[in-house]
């Protein structure tokens, strides 16, 4: 009895939020995996590390003002503001110099990925299982993860996918430096 107590305790701890796994894997991917892209040309590594640093810093932002508000946030929100934080990120990245066809086929790929992940937070925000915030906003935060790591996969294919349209869209812009 006595061990089932302290076992029971323990599991029913709640950890910060700032502890999930999300926050760990977003900053290594930021802080390591994107400079180790298998991208050879330059200007296209450039483009990416600078695309995916914006994307991947505004939805951890996203994520952490979610958290901090954990008890009155309503998780059926998440949604709309994922898409807005896509949407400004896309925005911001264009105005700072990253080739709009870079943007357009990256999203081409994304969609489906991000379809995906906005359903399934959906079902997580409207099911009963979940019984708190903490733990609906756990798991979205688990969805999450499975998303920047599929936008990994989608940058790759994006890159393989433009031939020689981003290079040329590359040339003279503030990724041009040699």
């Amino acid at each position: 009895m006595f061990l089932s107590n302290i076992f029971s305790r323990a599991f029913n701890k709640k950890h910060p939020l700032t502890r999930h796994t999300f926050f760990s894997t977003i900053n290594r991917i930021t802080s390591y995996s994107i400079y180790r892209l298998p991208i050879e040309n330059k200007l296209k590594k450039r483009v990416v590390i600078f695309y995916l640093k914006l994307l991947f810093e505004r939805i951890e932002k996203l994520m952490e003002d979610c958290i901090t508000n954990l008890e009155t946030f309503d998780i059926r929100e998440l949604e709309k503001l994922y898409l807005k934080t896509l949407d400004e990120a896309e925005e911001e990245a264009i105005k700072s110099g990253v080739p709009s066809v870079f943007v357009e086929k990256f999203k081409e790929w994304d969609a489906v990925h991000v379809s995906i992940l906005l359903d399934g937070i959906n079902r997580i925000a409207n099911s009963s299982f979940y019984a708190t915030n903490y733990l609906k906003m756990s798991t979205a935060l688990d969805q999450l993860t499975t998303l920047i790591i599929w936008q990994m996969l989608d940058v790759e294919k994006t890159i393989n996918s433009l031939n020689g349209d981003l290079e040329r869209a590359i040339k003279g812009t503030i990724f041009d430096t040699n």
